[in-house]
């Protein structure tokens, strides 16, 4: 799932429902590879957060 930015924000909401509270734990996923096949790292959740922050300070949210 993570290689696109949609499939790293699926990874991100997926390990939220399995009870992620940090970006660390993405790692939750890790026992589903078999089903859902490669998931974004520590580090790839990191810079998919920062992007969209990015973002979103563009359209002036606060």
């Amino acid at each position: 799932m993570g290689a696109t930015v949609s499939g790293r924000r699926t990874d991100l909401a997926c390990a939220i429902v399995l009870g992620a509270d940090s970006m660390r734990d993405i790692r939750l996923l890790e026992h589903q590879r078999p089903v859902i096949g490669a998931t974004a790292s520590v580090s790839t959740v990191s810079r998919t957060l920062g992007e969209v922050e990015e973002r979103e300070r563009g359209r002036g949210a606060t």
